[in-house]
């Protein structure tokens, strides 16, 4: 039998999907079925896998440079997930924890959504371990807060002009690259703003808080993990995040501007947390020069 029609589905990009998995194959890539979760001899369990492999290869085709990727997925959504991965420099952009919703719009057309938004360890400049990947691929400032990043992850070589990692092939997309600015300044700007304490909104507040306010929930069970020790422990895979330059975005003059003098972080949780903060409103500020002059 075949499906007989649309359903939701969660789909998740997993290099790592195994024999353990509800996953299929598709465009070299696994893509592992989140929801509905279905077991090995149910019914509809090959049928769910065809629909999903159908789905996900059209939307993939969809999100080449010139696809027409607003038939397959909410363009603006598609695009926070990109721009998402491209601030925090998110090694695993991509290549997993990358997940898509598939669900109808408000007219009730089914297209694939960037949600949920989930597992950023790996971000922010942090994996300094795999320094030869990234020579491979041509990129030598990824612990920094400027340089492009997610259009050059999955490159099969430095000198490869193009991607086939989902969220470079996103990010190079004609409909998104359109939005980029809009939704940069207009709903990333305010939102970092918040956070960095410079403009509090009550609005925001309800979905994300200030850094301030985060840096008190989380204190206590990160004082736990400095107990134990894991966090002065993962030997050559973390970057030294003891020094820092900072930058701020000048709207007037649409340029980031650099401090000249260098803050410096030791090795302690609310240093290691200032500068988790400090790095992501840098690098907010070198994105804002890049995107300021098409807005």
């Amino acid at each position: 039998s075949t499906v007989k029609e649309d359903f939701a589905f969660i789909a998740e990009v997993d290099a790592s999907a195994g024999d353990d998995d509800y996953w299929v194959s598709t465009n070299n890539m696994k893509i592992t079925i989140k929801a509905p979760a279905i077991d090995h001899g149910q019914p509809g369990y090959d049928e769910v896998k065809a629909y999903v492999k159908e789905k996900f290869s059209a939307f993939y085709t969809a999100t080449s440079a010139s696809g027409k990727l607003a038939d397959y997925a909410d363009v603006d959504s598609v695009a926070k997930l990109y721009l998402i991965n491209e601030l925090g420099k998110n090694w695993d952009s991509g290549v997993s924890s990358t997940f898509f919703t598939y669900r109808p719009d408000e007219n009730g057309v089914y297209k694939f959504y960037g949600s949920p938004v989930w597992d950023y360890d790996n971000s922010m400049g942090n994996a300094t371990g795999v320094s030869w990947d990234l020579r491979n691929i041509g990129v030598t400032d990824y612990e920094d807060y400027t340089g492009w990043w997610c259009r050059h992850k999955g490159k099969s070589n430095a000198s490869a002009k193009r991607s086939n990692n989902i969220i470079a092939r996103i990010s190079q997309n004609a409909a998104v690259k359109e939005v980029l600015p809009r939704i940069w300044f207009e709903d990333f700007t305010p939102a970092l703003k918040h956070f960095s304490g410079e403009a509090v909104s009550e609005e925001i507040n309800r979905e994300l808080y200030t850094r301030d306010a985060y840096l008190a929930l989380i204190e206590a069970s990160a004082e736990m993990n400095y107990t134990s020790g894991w966090l002065l422990n993962t030997g050559s895979w973390i970057a030294d995040h003891s020094r820092l330059n900072k930058a701020s975005f000048d709207p007037e003059t649409g340029k980031m501007v650099v401090d000249s003098t260098v803050t410096r972080y030791a090795q302690s949780f609310n240093d290691m947390y200032a500068y988790a903060c400090d790095w992501t409103l840098s690098r907010a500020a070198w994105l804002s020069e890049q995107f300021a002059p098409d807005y």
